[in-house]
């Protein structure tokens, strides 16, 4: 008879026991997480705290309601028990009475910055006081508080800004070492710096809320600094702009360079066809910038983790496919002025980042902001920002891919020197028909 593989003379143990316990443990750890998944279905505000600063006096309370049927609301008022609710207003002209079925209510507020002012002396700046106070309504007669507070000014975080500049010079050390082997730098990344300082890696992170499950209004109010911190080391409010900008300066001190070359005329010729295949990467980047109504890459990216169609994602790859394909096709022609090495490299990384967030929802998810939401936040960070990585590696791996089909003898005749001309034609077309036929969102 034929021995087990345990120990000699010891019977192997029948796997249905162990199978049943482990089945038994892994329901029990997915108990908590079907509960918050209920939870998320129900509806709930969002925010669940609104912040107020000198410079963000106006607020919006959001109530979405993802069930099939309509939701009432009711004795909707500041609470008069708190100590600064006359320093707070809503200011909706018709308060709303229910929350639609697979829709939304808002609640605008704004805050007096009067009422918030302790010190005003002529010549120095003003002095705030924190204050606080509450929203009471009733949700299908269950009643809810969502609070309010104003925060002061707050001074500059030292330790904050050193952990993100620390985090930035890991990140572009890990990438610049394993471009290294490759090629030796001649000269600074510029365009792969900027670009990955002000890559979003999500929406935001409240560092008071590491454990609980947020909404996609309390991360964006996270990242605007509000209770959290952004989750970019830049995070100016006209990023793509500037990412423009460095692109074209770029562009335009190697178009310099090229005249004072041993073949100016050759290099000048690539400087110039260069410059056009970026001109339209540009074109149909503000495209999507359109759609939105912003030029925060941070909010472009946010403002795709709707559902477009069932699971269908919100994305702009698939609500402008045509801007998304010239983007892919200008970087691969913009590949060809470049010699292989270092720079090439990470031009690609760059421009992979970058469309990661203008077409690909950065660290959003198929599934949307639902799915983020049911998980503890510490969680959806980490998610968030690992969606990013996948995803631009994955556009990094097309663009190489589209770079051997355009070696090939077929793509060269269909993308030859005129494809540049038709390209940039094509762009602007297309930003002309977005600016006339879409609508920004709200």
């Amino acid at each position: 008879m034929a021995r087990s593989h345990g120990s000699p003379g010891r019977r192997a143990e029948p796997p249905g026991p162990r199978r049943r316990a482990a089945a038994r443990g892994l329901l029990a750890a997915l108990l908590p997480i079907t509960a918050g998944c209920a939870a998320a279905a129900d509806p709930r505000p969002s925010p669940e705290t609104l912040v107020f600063s000198p410079a963000r006096t106006e607020a919006v309370l959001t109530i979405d309601n993802p069930g099939d049927a309509p939701r009432s609301l009711a004795r909707i008022r500041l609470d008069p028990q708190t100590p600064d609710w006359g320093s707070f207003l809503i200011v909706d002209r018709t308060i709303p009475t229910e929350v639609p079925a697979r829709g939304r209510a808002e609640l605008h507020l704004v805050a007096d910055l009067e009422h918030f002012v302790t010190e005003h002396a002529p010549g120095q700046p003003v002095r705030y006081r924190p204050g606080r106070a509450r929203v009471l309504l009733e949700l299908d007669d269950r009643p809810l508080a969502v609070p309010l507070r104003f925060e002061a000014p707050p001074a500059v975080d030292v330790a904050a800004v050193a952990a993100g500049a620390g985090l930035f010079a890991l990140l572009a050390g890990l990438v610049l070492a394993a471009v290294r082997r490759r090629a030796a730098l001649t000269a600074i990344p510029w365009l792969f710096l900027v670009t990955l300082a002000m890559t979003p890696w999500g929406l935001g992170l409240c560092t008071g809320a590491i454990g609980s499950p947020l909404g996609l209004a309390d991360l964006e109010q996270c990242g605007a600094g509000h209770g959290g911190v952004a989750l970019a080391w830049l995070h100016p409010d006209a990023g793509l702009l500037l990412w423009i900008a460095a692109l074209l300066v770029v562009d335009l001190v190697d178009w310099a360079a090229s005249m004072r070359g041993s073949a100016p005329t050759a290099a000048l010729r690539q400087a110039s066809r260069r410059l056009a295949l970026d001109l339209a990467l540009v074109l149909a980047a503000l495209s999507v910038s359109l759609t939105v109504a912003t030029v925060d890459l941070a909010a472009i990216a946010g403002a795709q983790g709707d559902a477009w169609w069932g699971p269908i994602p919100g994305w702009s790859v698939v609500r402008l496919p045509v801007a998304a394909a010239i983007f892919v096709l200008a970087q691969s022609l913009r590949r060809a002025t470049l010699g292989a090495g270092a720079r090439e490299a990470l031009d690609r990384v760059a421009f992979a980042l970058l469309g990661t967030a203008l077409f690909l929802g950065g660290g959003t998810l198929p599934g949307g902001d639902p799915l983020l939401a049911r998980l503890p936040h510490l969680v959806a960070v980490l998610v968030s920002a690992s969606a990013v990585l996948l995803k631009t590696a994955a556009l990094f791996g097309l663009l190489r891919a589209l770079d051997r089909w355009r070696s090939g003898a077929g793509a060269r005749r269909w993308l030859g020197p005129g494809a540049v001309d038709a390209l940039v034609l094509a762009s602007l077309l297309h930003l002309v028909i977005v600016a006339l036929t879409r609508a920004p969102s709200t």
